[in-house]
């Protein structure tokens, strides 16, 4: 498995950020470099969206001869807009990363002042690519271990430390959709999945998979697909998947509650589907932290610890 590209400074500082406002800002390599009114989008131009103070991060979308399609971010909550064309500044300077390789930091970054300094190699664990990568040529990514896998954020082991990922930047086959590279155990009924030695209902079964897992994809098919389940390899049902294309657009974070209060011994049910009669996939505390993926009927769906299933909004309460 690769890390499909390395962790590089800007990486690890959007990784140790706490908010969506701070992500988010590390995540522009650009900023506006003076106030500026930005536009709604549509066939008619002309009605303003906000105006924007200087230095607020920016990512360009699509630029035409006089204007630019930006995407911002204000107060945590993400904007689409136009804005004439001009009147941005570059947020990252480039840097001498490990093996020499290129790497660029932020100027929100802390680090930022010291290793705009000068030309900077930075200590192993610094950053992604080794040494050994770096000479035996590779450029398609840093291998890693997987330590645990979501939908959303992934935990690998990269030179002796455990790092959280954003899973859409891990590869796991080369030959797989991006949009189908994780998948969810689905067994409302039974609860558990089939995992057999070859793609054939008569295969030998090697293992068990237990609903709301999030599995690896390594080959796809019409009726079986190849995962990794938990260090085992094997075929299951395609009918028994349900693909969960990686992206860091969430609802936010919240912790599991009871009567709103989010200490105790209570315990909340987690349903491989928003139905009560479904098949139980986790029983967490109160008080664990969870990803909300989507909110529909009464029901959200969540993650946590490599499992995602459905919980009754009673269960949920938000943090951000």
């Amino acid at each position: 498995m690769t890390y499909k590209k390395p962790f590089s400074i800007i990486d690890q500082a959007i990784q140790k950020a706490t908010t969506p406002q701070e992500k988010w800002d590390l995540s522009c390599t650009k900023k506006l470099s003076s106030e500026t009114t930005v536009y709604k989008t549509g066939k008619e131009l002309g009605e303003v969206l906000m105006t924007l103070p200087a230095g607020t991060y920016i990512k360009i979308s699509d630029t035409a001869k006089t204007w630019q399609t930006i995407d911002f971010m204000v107060d945590g909550e993400k904007y689409h807009g136009l804005m004439a064309l001009g009147g941005v500044d570059d947020a990252t300077v480039q840097v001498t990363g490990t093996g020499g390789l290129p790497d660029s930091v932020h100027e929100l970054d802390p680090r930022y002042k010291s290793l705009t300094g000068g030309s900077v190699k930075l200590s192993s664990g610094e950053t992604g690519n080794s040494d050994e990568a770096a000479q035996a040529g590779e450029s398609d990514g840093t291998a890693v271990s997987l330590v645990e896998l979501g939908s959303v954020t992934s935990k690998v082991s990269y030179q002796g430390k455990t790092v959280e990922v954003a899973t859409a930047e891990l590869e796991f086959a080369k030959d797989v959709p991006e949009s189908q590279k994780v998948a969810v155990i689905y067994a409302p009924r039974t609860g558990k999945v089939s995992m057999r030695a070859k793609a054939s209902e008569s295969a030998k079964v090697i293992k068990k998979c237990k609903a709301g897992i999030v599995v690896s994809v390594l080959k796809t098919g019409k009726q079986f697909t190849l995962i990794n389940c938990g260090g085992k390899v094997g075929y299951v049902l395609t009918d028994c998947l349900q693909f969960a294309n990686p992206s860091d657009e969430t609802l936010g974070l919240a912790l599991i509650s009871y009567k709103s209060k989010t200490t105790g011994s209570t315990t909340a049910n987690i349903r491989n589907k928003p139905d009560k009669s479904s098949a139980r996939v986790a029983e967490w505390k109160t008080g664990t932290e969870v990803v909300i993926l989507s909110y529909k009927d009464g029901w959200y769906e969540v993650e946590a610890n490599g499992i995602r299933g459905f919980v009754l909004e009673a269960f949920v309460t938000k943090t951000e």
